[in-house]
């Protein structure tokens, strides 16, 4: 980073500080805990670091994000994001313009870019004049979008810093604060704090009866992933029915395209196959056709997983192959490594050796770059381990 971008290196200071700040630390602290690693960082020093004043060296952004437990995969994407965004012309635009834009760019799957408008448009509210209510709901809807690009990238404790600011702001906006809690619940089963899941998961559901049909449709999806994600598959079927129906009604089909998919597979699980299976792929085909490229790529790695549990391998194959394509278009490492690790298992109960060593190579490599917390990471590393003799 010594020789980056000045903006880049604004946006990875800005995000540092933003974090140190959200765990309530000041600069001596962050000091202090640099030297207990053996890293010696002045009060100064670390200032203009997190102002963009300063040259940024790798070992010393790698110990800053340790010492306050931020994925150094979240600083990757804050700088790609950052160098994406300095082809988008911010200026000038207004708040619903930046979050039409941002909504534009999520629905593409370029969610660096996108996080990039909803910041500007959260800055925006902020500036503008108006009531300061007005200004809260505007900024507590911004933040709902950060946090969910955040989500989408795997960010987590970035996610919960916004959403946690969102809920604060929301007042008395009943719609925002069930998004806000949704998302809480969502970032919970995927961090796997199930105490913290069933704790908004309760709030969730006294808050749904008040809520407006798209605010009720995206908790009710969140609630039957949280139920298909601890196998309760006939527990989540009719919320995701529900979630389905009301994003037809709605004709929001980005967000229908998504819940189709993970309800077809729920279905399957459910051994429902036929049905199941006409679902998935009806979600695949509505992303397909309307260019939603998160939701077409998540469709092949859930089309490869039922393949892979049919038995069909070399289908499983190539359907991870098409999703490895679109993740490494979009540069989302995460979903790069989910593909790769799909293949990985299907190559592994096809016993396909060859297969199986090429895949473990490139997951080693991935490994490096995304959040270890990640439950199919925890699992490949614990298998790797295993199979080198513990030597790893």
């Amino acid at each position: 980073m010594e020789s980056g971008d000045s903006e880049v290196r604004r946006a990875v200071g800005e995000r540092l500080r933003r974090t140190r700040t959200a765990l309530g630390l000041t600069l001596d602290d962050l000091a202090r805990r640099l030297d207990a690693r053996g890293v010696k960082v002045s009060r100064s020093t670390i200032h203009r670091i997190e102002t963009g004043r300063s040259p940024q060296p790798l070992e010393t952004v790698a110990a800053m994000c340790a010492a306050l437990a931020l994925p150094l995969s979240a600083i990757e994407e804050t700088a790609r994001s950052a160098w994406r965004a300095r082809c988008i012309d911010l200026s000038g635009a207004g708040y619903d313009e930046l979050m039409r834009r941002g909504n534009r760019l999520g629905a593409r799957g370029r969610f660096h870019e996108a996080l990039a408008a909803f910041e500007a448009a959260h800055d925006r509210a902020l500036l503008d004049g108006g009531p300061v209510r007005e200004r809260e709901i505007r900024r507590s809807r911004a933040l709902l979008h950060v946090a969910d690009c955040l989500h989408r990238l795997r960010c987590y404790q970035l996610a919960l810093d916004a959403a946690g600011r969102a809920l604060n702001l929301a007042g008395d906006s009943a719609d925002d604060r069930l998004r806000a809690v949704a998302l809480h619940i969502s970032i919970g089963y995927m961090q796997n704090d199930h105490y913290k899941a069933d704790l908004f998961a309760r709030h969730a559901e006294e808050l749904l009866p008040g809520a407006a049909p798209a605010a009720r449709a995206f908790a009710l999806a969140v609630l039957a992933n949280l139920h298909y994600r601890r196998d309760q598959w006939a527990r989540a079927r009719p919320l995701f029915e529900q979630a389905i129906a009301l994003y037809r009604r709605l004709g929001a089909r980005l967000q229908q395209a998504k819940v189709e998919v993970t309800a077809g597979h729920n279905l399957f699980l459910l051994g429902n196959e036929a049905r199941g299976v006409a679902l998935v792929h009806r979600g695949h085909e509505r992303a397909r056709r309307g260019r939603y490229a998160e939701v077409e790529l998540y469709a092949l790695r859930v089309l490869g997983r039922i393949d892979a549990a049919r038995g069909r391998y070399e289908d499983a194959r190539f359907q991870f192959e098409r999703a490895a394509a679109i993740a490494r278009r979009l540069k989302l490492v995460h979903e790069l490594f989910l593909a790769w690790f799909g293949r990985w298992e299907a190559a592994r109960s096809a016993g396909d050796r060859r297969e199986e060593q090429r895949s473990r190579r490139v997951l080693t490599r991935l490994l490096r770059r995304i959040d270890p917390d990640l439950p199919e990471a925890r699992r490949f590393a614990a298998e790797a381990v295993l199979a080198n003799g513990c030597k790893t």
